[in-house]
């Protein structure tokens, strides 16, 4: 069992989740403390992308700001390994292939080792093609994390059974394929983490609450909410 799963031990986990760089990353850092502080179990930074076209409104246009600001993703190597100096909690990277592509896979993972990063996901990448990854991230101990959307059964059993660290229910599963995936007898041992916008949908919502080994993953409430704060100060 990596650090990733020993979060969900015998609890419900909440992970809180940011842009870097948003709108700067003196307020990223300071955000990242203060949810650490009020008890987040573990942290999902999302390292901007200029065309981030997997994300809603929301984090498009976090990332909008992040990169304006200037972030790059050496800045957000460089923000993580001051921040490991007081937090000790699990983080994953959220980004797109072509951020790890065009910095180089093998820098990338063995930077993520460096900074004690834990997992990886990417937005863009579907499960038959994480292969290109999947050598560098077990090389480096980072968890290449997998997700589950509508699909048929037999896809979704498959991504749950090689799933790794988490596993990610996207929002956009509608009732009957989280009743397929909850109904499975073998499913995986993996704990699983529902995207905020299924806990809008109360049939979804208590579903997963009775599988008891998800985590409330609040990637666009948290943007939000830290962006309307930063423009009242």
């Amino acid at each position: 069992m990596n650090k990733l799963q020993n979060v969900f031990t015998d609890k419900k986990a909440l992970m809180v989740c940011l842009t870097c760089g948003d709108p700067d990353l003196e307020s990223s850092a300071e955000i990242i403390r203060t949810a650490v502080h009020a008890g987040a179990d573990l942290l999902q930074l999302n390292i901007p992308f200029s065309d981030p076209v997997a994300e809603g409104p929301v984090l498009q246009q976090s990332s909008v700001r992040s990169l304006r600001s200037g972030t790059t993703t050496d800045k957000i190597f460089d923000l993580v390994r001051d921040l490991r100096k007081e937090i000790s909690v699990p983080i994953i990277f959220a980004t797109y292939a072509n951020v790890v592509f065009s910095y180089g896979c093998e820098r990338f993972l063995s930077a993520c080792k460096e900074l004690a990063v834990d997992g990886l996901f990417f937005s863009d990448i579907p499960y038959e093609e994480k292969e290109e990854f999947l050598p560098y991230c077990r090389e480096y101990g980072v968890a290449l994390l997998s997700a589950i959307v509508p699909a048929p059964t037999e896809r979704m059993e498959q991504i749950a059974k090689d799933a790794e660290g988490f596993l990610y229910l996207l929002d956009g599963c509608d009732p009957s394929s989280i009743k397929s995936f909850c109904s499975m007898p073998c499913v995986t041992d993996v704990p699983t983490a529902e995207a905020d916008g299924l806990r809008l949908r109360a049939e979804p919502a208590e579903l997963i609450t009775q599988h008891g080994k998800n985590a409330a993953n609040e990637i666009a409430a948290c943007v939000k909410a830290a962006k309307e704060t930063l423009n009242c100060l």
